[in-house]
């Protein structure tokens, strides 16, 4: 059945299924960087550590922002057809999620050895190979999101 809208009605419901459940997890992904940031805050503070620390403080901005705004932009979007960017924001959020579970374990596991052997490159792959603030600032444009401010 062909809807008003050009799609299937179905198709639409479940479009609107897959987006609702990457939203869900930006907010939980957001939760986790906050969680982090609270953790890092027990231990010694290094330059690493007030550099990982902002980065988390940055994608959870995003996150939060994104999964504020998106729903009514989508549904704009959709009505016009299917909306790009799904595969993409799955992508991205497996991969924050990933790596932001890879900290939290470290940091469960021994502060010590977080500070003296894994701050430094994790926050190198952090802000040079991940690039996630800039990669969901992309998604924010990509979905039509207001950028109402920054994330800096």
């Amino acid at each position: 059945m062909i809807s008003h809208m050009g799609i299937d009605k179905n198709t639409h419901l479940r479009q609107q299924e897959l987006w609702t459940s990457q939203l869900g997890i930006l907010v939980d992904i957001s939760d986790t960087a906050l969680e982090i940031s609270k953790r890092l805050s027990e231990k010694r503070v290094t330059l690493e550590e007030k550099m990982i620390t902002l980065q988390l403080h940055r994608i959870s901005a995003l996150c939060i922002r994104i999964a504020r705004d998106a729903p009514l932009r989508l549904t704009q979007a959709s009505a016009e057809g299917e909306v790009a960017g799904l595969d993409q924001l799955r992508s991205l959020c497996q991969e924050m999620k990933d790596q932001l579970q890879e900290l939290l374990k470290i940091i469960n596991y021994d502060l010590n050895f977080l500070e003296q052997y894994f701050e430094f490159d994790f926050n190198a792959r952090l802000q040079y190979e991940h690039r996630f603030v800039e990669r969901l600032t992309e998604m924010a444009k990509s979905l039509g999101l207001d950028d109402s401010g920054p994330v800096d």
